[in-house]
């Protein structure tokens, strides 16, 4: 398995919709922050195919988030001194994929109070960066096919269909995931 370095990040934050927004390196203790926004950005997003009872019990341990290692790289977003928004790149595990060619977006979550502001594309565009400095030629992604949002979003960005379909259980809940695919 390779090791995921970061690329060099600029320390001078950039200007988007009149604040400043920062991509670095996930760091000790953004753990919390983290599980606040996956829990917040999931009961919105997945509010209209998931049922409010089950998406009630969601829960995340800023014990998940803290996880780091050799083998994938957090990135955060934030502003005013604020995480808004996380993305976990790793090598893909899927069955077909090339480990060495094939990089995957495996996490991307934002508070949905940044939604539609352009921090996403930035961080999106920060780990598909990252996966690149990782020497990855592509990579892939699975979303809910109701997840029409973000699908959107990354179509927007150029990633494409490759065809792939699985089957997911979550919260007690089965649906259909779909992967998406891009150049890098």
């Amino acid at each position: 398995m390779r090791a995921l370095r970061f690329f060099s990040v600029s320390r001078v934050p950039l200007r988007l919709n009149e604040m400043e927004l920062l991509v670095r390196p996930a760091r000790p203790g953004d753990g919390a922050a983290m599980a606040e926004i996956f829990v917040e950005a999931a009961r919105t997003a997945w509010a209209h195919f998931l049922p409010p009872t089950r998406l009630a019990l969601l829960r995340s341990p800023a014990e998940r988030w803290e996880r780091g290692g050799t083998d994938e790289v957090t990135l955060v977003a934030e502003q005013a001194g604020q995480v808004v928004a996380f993305a976990v790149v790793r090598r893909s595990d899927d069955a077909d994929a090339d480990p060495l060619r094939t990089g995957e977006l495996d996490t991307f979550y934002a508070l949905p109070s940044r939604w539609g502001c352009g921090v996403g594309q930035v961080l999106l565009g920060a780990a598909l960066e990252a996966l690149r400095a990782g020497g990855y030629r592509e990579a892939t992604l699975w979303t809910a096919e109701q997840n029409e949002r973000p699908r959107r979003i990354y179509e927007a960005a150029g990633w494409e269909l490759d065809g792939a379909q699985r089957l997911k259980t979550f919260l007690g809940v089965e649906f259909t995931e779909l992967r998406y695919r891009i150049a890098l």
